[in-house]
């Protein structure tokens, strides 16, 4: 590893090379792999060095009601200090046969891309799949990541797959028109990212950061982010305008709209999202 590879970005590499092993490990004694147990464990690793070293630049945490927001786990890197970005994932994880199986499932009716292109418009987090791989007669050792850092194969471990790209490979049909499970080669290399690009590579620009508070806190993150405003509008607009439904106050500063909303008694996480919302 080179000397001034970063804490965080050492700690992925090695996540990555363990489940590697993990996965395969799993196959070869004849047993599925549990993206449950993998996840948590992944968690529970990244949260461990953030609280062991404040300047350590990651957190994790775990989905919250997955089945309306279709993430299993949130990481959030640092871009500024004390600031981070947000990535949701679906994790899921490679069988013994070397496919993938319940990309399609449908719970609630909307397939997992689908809420997770959702969560992104509410908070501007990053989509992904999270795969947990490992393929023991698998090799390629021509392998650049975005950062145009070569990798080697257990890279793919822990593998980052866009939700346009699973949507594209989990549609494919046979002749039949029957859907195929898609197999590990079918999305490494060509639609598949070492996740250590989370953490090696330079963050993205223009996203929205969120504070250690908010992270910490990620089910008011959440909520605040997704349940809807119980606003009554013709209570706020009637505010505004005055009894007769009369404008009386000529063009009026949006943040006197918001002085109004707080003054009619909503929750203030409400008055909040409202004041995001101009």
């Amino acid at each position: 590893m080179h000397p001034l590879i970063s804490n965080k970005c050492k700690l992925f590499n090695d996540v990555a090379a363990e489940t590697w092993d993990k996965v395969n490990r799993h196959h070869r004694n004849g047993i599925d792999p549990p993206e449950i147990g993998i996840t948590a464990e992944i968690i529970s690793r990244i949260r461990d060095e953030f609280n062991r070293d404040s300047n350590f630049g990651a957190w994790a945490n775990p989905g919250y009601q997955e089945i309306l927001h279709g993430s299993d786990v949130d990481i959030f890197v640092e871009s500024l200090p004390g600031f981070f970005v947000w990535y949701a994932m679906q994790a899921k994880a490679l069988k013994m046969n070397g496919r993938y199986i319940n990309l399609r499932d449908r719970p609630n009716g909307e397939y997992q891309w689908e809420k997770l292109l959702r969560l992104q418009q509410l908070s501007d987090c990053m989509p992904y799949y999270l795969l947990y791989n490992g393929r023991e007669r698998y090799s390629n050792r021509n392998l650049f990541d975005v950062c145009n850092r070569p990798f080697t194969t257990e890279q793919f471990g822990c593998s980052l797959v866009t939700v346009q790209n699973i949507k594209v490979v989990a549609l494919r049909q046979d002749w039949n028109l029957n859907y195929i499970n898609p197999r590990f080669e079918d999305l490494h290399p060509n639609y598949a990212s070492p996740w250590r690009i989370l953490t090696c590579c330079k963050p993205p620009v223009n996203r929205r950061l969120y504070s250690t508070n908010q992270i910490k806190n990620y089910v008011e993150t959440y909520k605040l982010l997704t349940e809807s405003v119980p606003f009554d509008f013709d209570e706020v607009e009637s505010r505004w305008l005055g009894a007769d439904g009369s404008d009386t106050g000529g063009d009026r500063n949006p943040f006197e709209i918001v002085e109004i909303v707080d003054r009619a008694g909503y929750d203030s996480k409400y008055v909040m999202m409202f004041r995001r919302a101009i």
